[in-house]
């Protein structure tokens, strides 16, 4: 099974944490959603310190790992933590797991 590589880019720290592997954007983008909503965590702190990048892929059967001349961003933490207020409920902004409307260059996201 291929697995995607992601990694968060930490603009205070000028580099990225440590790798994680998940199936599908959708659930790497909900897990640093999640992250980035909840009040313990140091993405909803700093979230604009914060952006989601994929950055390659994994083959678990022969072990090879495959990593992306241009990394893929997936959102600051800021855009995953503007959601609206619709009747006393938060709504997040779908757009950002929906894989056709993500993916900039490294470069681009750090000029955001």
């Amino acid at each position: 099974m291929k697995l995607l590589v992601f990694s968060i880019y930490d603009s205070k720290a000028e580099g990225f944490i440590t790798p994680f592997f998940m199936p599908k954007i959708g659930q790497a983008t909900r897990v640093f959603n999640d992250c980035c909503n909840d009040k313990t965590h140091q993405f909803f702190k700093n979230p604009g310190d914060y952006t989601l990048f994929e950055i390659g892929e994994f083959d678990d059967e022969d072990g090879g790992m495959t990593m992306y001349d241009a990394k893929k961003s997936l959102g600051n933490g800021l855009k995953y933590r503007q959601m609206d207020m619709i009747g006393g409920t938060q709504k997040l902004n779908t757009d950002l797991y929906d894989p056709r409307k993500v993916g900039k260059n490294l470069d681009d996201s750090l000029e955001e």
